[in-house]
């Protein structure tokens, strides 16, 4: 799996891919079966038995069942064999002595020489800023009685 791909993203990808259909029960309890065409970060595209193309918003999916199983990409033995060498370097780091001076000696950087990352400013979904505006008091009306 990439790294850059989420769970979700990798798994909608796959029966994409390989033309699976899937059933996918939205919150209000409705079932939609059909292929997964194509989707984004909101939405996915659902081509049905019947050709037509429903846009489905994530947000109303409460659950995706895939018709056949999912291949799962960390059982290759690529990963096993990258897992068995992070395991070995890690025992060779720990039976090491440790080649620096010990934590004892070892003095924190004064505070003035730590210098504090500004966190970056977050962009707004809207960026309006109405601070400014002065609502008018409203007047109460009549409302005419039938």
């Amino acid at each position: 799996m990439k790294s850059g791909m989420n769970l979700q993203d990798s798994f909608l990808n796959q029966v994409r891919r390989e033309a699976t259909e899937v059933q996918i029960l939205l919150t209000n309890g409705t079932l939609l079966r059909g292929m997964v065409k194509g989707f984004d970060n909101f939405t996915l595209i659902l081509n049905t038995r019947n050709g037509r193309q429903n846009l489905v918003y994530k947000h109303a999916i409460a659950q995706i069942v895939s018709a056949r199983a999912m291949r799962n990409d960390d059982d290759t033995p690529k990963d096993q064999d990258a897992e068995q060498s992070v395991s070995e370097k890690s025992e060779v780091a720990v039976t090491e002595p440790p080649s620096s001076p010990s934590p004892e000696k070892q003095q924190p950087p004064p505070v003035a020489a730590v210098k504090a990352k500004a966190a970056p400013a977050k962009e707004t979904f809207n960026s309006l800023d109405l601070s400014k505006i002065k609502l008018a008091q409203a007047e109460p009306t009549e409302v005419p009685s039938k």
